[in-house]
């Protein structure tokens, strides 16, 4: 009976000091020198092409202390006219009021950027900030984008099997230039240079690409890329991040197809799925050709160069760091390459199929 009394009386012990703890309050700290920890001073976007998004950026605001920690204050700078988006622990706005922090606990802050084009051809910077105020302290983050205005291309036309497209000119016979005046920017999915189209793509020009994007030179169409040992064609993603420069599978690939004899000098094809896709869709009897020359194809996740019946003439060509096949040529056709090198990871994967003609080939 003794012993059911002192269990009786534990457990009514231990039922009282949960009820005080739990009305018990959290202590408020109203100390006026009392300041936020930040996990950085600044959010720094690198190049954002405009009216493109930004990719999503974070930090965290400590309490250092503790007792809670009110902040009766978190604002944009700018406040609605700002070109930066913030969320304050998953909730978005502008501003926002009377955010606690327990001791020692944080709270995220995600911020995104939308840089607006304007006429310049140079990158420009777009600046904000986001303030904080916590018993009168006023503390800050400094917001910092480059906007880069660019030509853009956004896939919206859709046939069945087909990915996304836009046609980059509808007038037969057509030539159109790219030069590097300004990047060129393809959303969403394929460029297309239509039968009896040529695209000249002249030295320095930057192509980017999104993540299902590409380039599609169809039946009867042309392309012509002239770089030149100081200033390459470089073909890419659209990442700007300085962490990103040499992450494969960040886009489609070049897809050429049926007629045309095309060139490719002087160019860097990299970061994507396959760096060139050559084959006959339609008839295999139409002269198809590619030359290719003092051009490098690397970082791709499948495949560096797909050839199916196809003629390529390479001279001073590398390939390398391929996920599949460095270079992988099926179904027929004709390759001729003088000082072509592959490597990856100090291992070369080339797959050549019954069906090639391969008069030379130096690795």
């Amino acid at each position: 009976m003794r012993i059911l009394n002192n269990v009786k009386l534990l457990i009514i012990t231990l039922l009282a000091i949960i009820s005080i703890s739990s009305c018990k309050k959290d202590v408020l700290l109203t100390d006026s020198n009392a300041k936020l920890n930040f996990s950085t001073d600044t959010i720094l976007f690198d190049t954002v092409f405009a009216s493109i998004g930004s990719v999503t950026k974070n930090f965290r605001v400590y309490n250092p202390y503790d007792e809670v920690l009110k902040i009766s204050s978190i604002r944009l700078a700018s406040g609605a006219a700002s070109l930066f988006r913030i969320n304050v622990n998953g909730t978005p706005g502008t501003s926002f009021s009377d955010i606690e922090i327990r001791g020692g606990d944080s709270i995220w802050v995600f911020v995104e950027v939308t840089v607006n084009p304007n006429s310049q051809t140079l990158p420009y910077v777009v600046q904000d900030s986001i303030v904080f105020e916590t018993n009168g302290n006023i503390q800050d983050i400094d917001l910092v984008a480059w906007g880069q205005n660019a030509h853009f291309f956004v896939a919206k036309k859709e046939s069945p099997n087909l990915p996304p497209y836009v046609i980059i000119d509808t007038n037969l016979n057509s030539t159109i230039t790219w030069d590097k005046n300004l990047p060129y920017v393809i959303y969403g999915g394929y460029a297309v240079v239509d039968s009896s189209t040529t695209l000249i793509i002249t030295e320095g020009t930057q192509i980017h690409f999104s993540n299902a994007g590409g380039l599609w030179i169809y039946k009867s169409g042309t392309l012509k890329v002239q770089g030149t040992k100081d200033n390459p064609v470089v073909f890419q993603g659209l990442r700007r991040e300085t962490a990103l420069q040499e992450e494969p599978g960040q886009w489609d690939r070049i897809w050429i197809n049926d007629g045309g004899i095309h060139e490719i000098d002087y160019a860097i094809i990299k970061n994507g799925f396959i760096g060139l896709q050559l084959e006959t869709l339609f008839d295999p009897a139409l002269p198809v050709s590619l030359k290719l020359t003092n051009t490098q194809i690397r970082n791709m996740s499948g495949w560096g160069v797909l050839a199916r019946n196809y003629k390529i003439d390479g001279w001073n060509d590398v390939i390398s760091n391929c996920g599949l096949f460095n270079l992988d040529l099926t179904i027929g056709g004709e390759i001729r390459f003088h000082s072509l090198h592959f490597w990856k990871f100090l291992e070369s994967r080339t797959k050549i199929n019954t069906g090639y003609a391969l008069d030379k080939l130096c690795t």
